[in-house]
């Protein structure tokens, strides 16, 4: 079975929801630096290269609310899908005291190889996905680092982030108080 950057499940439910997991999986493609980008197995297996647990939750609340799933195929380290085309982090050089040797000198060229290769294939399935409803409620899952490397500890246990809409945000902020 050949690589895609894009994983959809339950594409055949009909939901207003959409599950998104821009993070799922620490997963370097083989036409990205031979699969590696030069740091330890251990690295790759932390928080800076996916969201460890994100892609399960994912997957279980799809299924609860019987709604699509679109997972990222690919490390944020190789390109990171919960970023603007222009940021300055879309490819990381030194995440969380981890340099990342495969993207150290990285120039332009692929960085743009990377964004149509992985990026914008995975937004285009989101967009896809969402365009099938009228008022899609998109859920982007992530977890949670509670300490990054010499830094305090964070003082949250949950995050909620939305835009202007919070329809959605203040009964579940209300629900998490309880």
């Amino acid at each position: 079975m050949s690589w895609s950057p894009v994983i959809i499940l339950g594409e055949e439910r009909v939901s207003r929801w959409l599950i998104i997991c821009d993070h799922a999986t620490n997963r370097v493609p083989a036409s990205i630096n031979g699969g590696e980008l030069g740091i330890a197995d251990a690295d790759m297996a932390r928080h800076i290269a996916y969201d460890p647990g994100a892609a399960g939750v994912s997957i279980r609340l799809g299924e609860l609310l019987g709604a699509p799933v679109v997972l990222s195929n690919f490390s944020r380290l190789v390109i990171d899908p919960n970023r603007g085309e222009d940021d300055p982090t879309l490819v990381m050089q030194l995440y969380d005291g981890t340099i990342i040797p495969a993207n150290r000198n990285i120039d332009d060229a692929e960085v743009a190889r990377r964004i149509d290769l992985c990026f914008r294939p995975y937004h285009h399935a989101v967009a896809q996905m969402a365009g099938r409803q009228s008022d899609t409620v998109i859920v982007s899952v992530h977890s949670f680092t509670p300490q990054l490397r010499n830094r305090p500890a964070r003082p949250w246990h949950i995050g909620l982030l939305y835009a202007d809409d919070a329809r959605l945000s203040d009964p579940l902020i209300r629900a998490l108080r309880h």
